[in-house]
């Protein structure tokens, strides 16, 4: 018999020569925070583990898979073997739930699952219910503890701080976890536990509050597989590895076909990959662009105990994982860990193939673009100048009140359809932190 792979060798050897340039970056970041915080009882540490994995989103074709830092040290395959936390690179799944709403409040459907919550005495946050969830959606990210099922949960931001009162996109680029814990909370752990299922994720995951800060086990080839739901306009495929099988004579006797499978809408694919691509423009994946990678991408870095980088372009999606085998926190976050990896191996697959002329993500019939104010965060006026942004929304579900701060002829002071904060908004500041530039950023 013959066994046609996938592999592409160029891009093998690619990937290969990026996880042993990246280890050496990893092992230098690990060695200078050792140096910081050196005690007089400093243990030696094994060295980390680096995998990737790079495939056609579109096919699920394995282009390029690397499964450790040293094949000949060790023939454990990481990629499809470790089952490690996925971290914050399981937001966008947290995010999409939620998102996916949006076409629930178009049939007058609940947006909050109650039966998730301990009892109305644990509501201290205004409820969503009935309101259409979109990337303003004003969400307060702030110390908060979660009840659930007799357990309190008090998450806290990566490196401590809290953004205040944020929208959807700005807690996702930035990567916050109480305002990601929230967010679940109010459309119901569950319902963020049946899409994960529904993208193929750990079928034995279930609906608690650390789920959006993915606090539970896959395999990188696992979340691959989900990702491309994101790449493929709504479709997941299979990642793998045969393309056929045939036999002496030449007969194909593949037994195993991928089909693509719709797991979500194009529209909701499309809004989440312009949120990732905010990521990657001015976001905490905002090293892409400073390593010299500049064609559209959308991405989501992920600290566990372990780093993540998930990105992808219009025809290639990779995951790059950082650890250790025994489980011992890297210290790295995912921008310090998989991300210079992954540009690494973007850079050198696209130098192999230069890529289309046309490389950018095209909206799907069902996405409409709306002008938003930075500071009102309501449809711009011809008065509000320059601080504007473009947004993407399911149609019918964009804002219609006008910017009230800058007077235009056409505004519309109705608050009634502004997007409602999730979460305590008693104490708000001045202004909105973070305000989104207009266009991305040449250098972040």
């Amino acid at each position: 018999y013959s066994v046609y792979t996938t592999l592409d060798l160029s891009l093998q050897r690619a990937a290969v020569d990026a996880v042993g340039k990246g280890l050496m970056l990893v092992e230098k970041e690990l060695a200078a925070d050792k140096k910081k915080k050196r005690t007089d009882h400093d243990e030696p540490t094994p060295r980390p583990q680096v995998a990737l994995i790079a495939l056609d989103p579109h096919t699920g074709e394995i282009k390029a898979m690397v499964g450790g830092s040293d094949y000949s040290a060790s023939q454990y395959n990481r990629i499809t073997q470790a089952f490690r936390q996925p971290g914050s690179v399981f937001k966008p799944f947290v995010y999409a739930a939620a998102l996916e709403t949006g076409f629930d409040a178009r049939s007058s459907m609940d947006v909050v699952q109650q039966s998730d919550f301990s009892g109305a005495g644990e509501m201290n946050f205004p409820s969503i219910k009935d309101s259409v969830i979109t990337p303003l959606t004003k969400i307060m990210d702030a110390p908060r503890a979660f009840t659930y099922g007799g357990v309190t949960y008090e998450p806290n931001n990566y490196k401590g701080g809290y953004g205040g009162l944020v929208t959807l996109r700005t807690a996702l680029q930035k990567s916050l976890n109480s305002a990601a814990v929230q967010v679940a909370e109010r459309i119901g752990y569950r319902r963020v536990a049946d899409f994960a299922h529904r993208m193929g994720l750990n079928r034995g995951v279930r609906g608690y509050p650390s789920i959006a800060l993915g606090a539970f086990e896959v395999t990188p080839i696992e979340l691959a597989g989900a990702y491309t739901a994101f790449a493929n306009e709504g479709r997941r495929v299979e990642p793998h590895v045969v393309r056929r099988v045939e036999t002496p004579g030449g007969t194909d006797v593949t037994t195993i076909k991928h089909q693509p499978r719709e797991v979500m809408r194009p529209e909701l694919a499309y809004l989440m990959t312009y949120l990732m691509e905010g990521v990657i423009n001015r976001g905490t994946g905002a090293g892409v662009r400073a390593r010299g990678f500049k064609l559209p991408a959308a991405g989501k870095t992920g600290t566990s105990r372990d780093g993540w980088f998930v990105g992808y372009t219009k025809d290639l999606l990779v995951i790059t994982w950082v650890g250790f085998d025994d489980n011992r926190d890297l210290g790295l976050e995912g921008s310090r860990s998989g991300l210079p990896i992954w540009t690494e191996f973007m850079l050198k697959a696209y130098a192999l193939y230069p890529p289309e002329k046309h490389m950018e993500f095209t909206p799907p019939p069902g996405i409409e673009f709306v002008s938003i104010d930075a500071e009102s965060m309501m449809r711009a006026t011809p008065d509000c100048g320059g601080d504007t942004f473009q947004e993407a929304f399911i149609q019918g579900t964009a804002p219609e009140a006008y910017c009230p701060i800058h007077v235009a002829p056409i505004a519309n002071l109705d608050e009634s359809v502004h997007p409602e904060p999730i979460g305590d908004t008693s104490v708000v500041p001045a202004t909105l932190p973070g305000a989104i530039p207009a266009k991305p950023s040449d250098i972040h």
